[in-house]
């Protein structure tokens, strides 16, 4: 099975709308105080996923900031039809404002060195060089999607999602 590790916001979330793009509003408390975002999403895109997700090929599991609003996360996911698999802990580490270093990397290790058997792509848009360092560090063989903020995920990026999980599905 291929495990992709999928963060929202520049993936999911692109910051600028397309015209294919659908807007919803979310609503709540983050961190004591009121908020409200706006959130662009590509109906394309998520169906693609789901797809991939209900045939068994992918596992999603989401590696974002919006975990530590649970609340949101749940409104989120059910505006834009995101169903997932499971999740990785946020940055916060003993309370609110103490935000782990890295934290999206030690996740994604942790959740890659548990699981040796299975092909990871990591799709996020804030990749630094040290995160793609250390994934390839461990295998060859796992993707690293790195969408532009402003866009998201792409139909291009799916189809090689879609190509991996094949691949992988057919060892």
């Amino acid at each position: 099975m291929l495990t992709l590790l999928l963060d929202i916001d520049g993936v999911l979330a692109p910051t600028q709308p397309s015209p294919d793009s659908l807007e919803v509003m979310i609503e709540g408390i983050d961190r004591g105080i009121w908020e409200r975002y706006r959130v662009h999403y590509r109906p394309v895109i998520m169906t693609g996923l789901e797809e991939l997700r209900s045939s068994g090929a992918i596992e999603i599991v989401v590696l974002s900031t919006w975990l530590d609003v649970p609340t949101m996360l749940d409104e989120l996911a059910a505006a834009i039809n995101l169903n997932y698999d499971r999740l990785l802990a946020g940055p916060y580490v003993g309370g609110w404002g103490v935000v782990e270093s890295n934290w999206k990397r030690n996740r994604a290790l942790e959740d890659i060195t548990a699981h040796p058997d299975r092909l990871y792509v990591w799709a996020d848009d804030e990749l630094s060089p040290d995160d793609r360092a250390s994934i390839r560090a461990l295998s060859s063989q796992h993707a690293l999607i790195v969408p532009r903020e402003k866009v998201g995920l792409t139909t291009s990026h799916l189809a090689q999602i879609r190509a991996l999980a094949l691949k992988h599905h057919q060892r």
